[in-house]
């Protein structure tokens, strides 16, 4: 009984680490300031915030819909913010 060995490919990724790892980089990168950015999502839509050499902080994309976006968390937006660490960007998901 032989086993099946997972392919991997030149950068060394499975087939399936490397088809997620291009969902993440097709998401569109932010380009506005972030409560502009968190505003602008439609429902289900996500949006990149580079963390290295750039002017967005991580603790910045983070915190805004606890500070800076307390009115539309009131009035029933919600957000998720998850770190990406593989390509140093934060991923901001339009949830509701």
């Amino acid at each position: 009984m032989t086993e099946k060995i997972p392919t991997r490919n030149r950068a060394g990724r499975s087939k399936a680490a490397s088809e997620a790892l291009a969902k993440v980089l097709a998401i569109r990168i932010a380009s506005k300031g972030i409560a502009e950015e968190f505003r602008g999502l439609a429902v289900g839509e996500s949006v990149r915030f580079p963390l290295i050499d750039s002017i967005y902080k991580y603790n910045s994309v983070r915190n805004a819909k606890y500070t800076t976006l307390v009115d539309d968390t009131l009035n029933g937006a919600d957000w998720s913010v998850k770190l990406d660490r593989r390509i140093k960007n934060c991923i901001v998901t339009r949830v509701s």
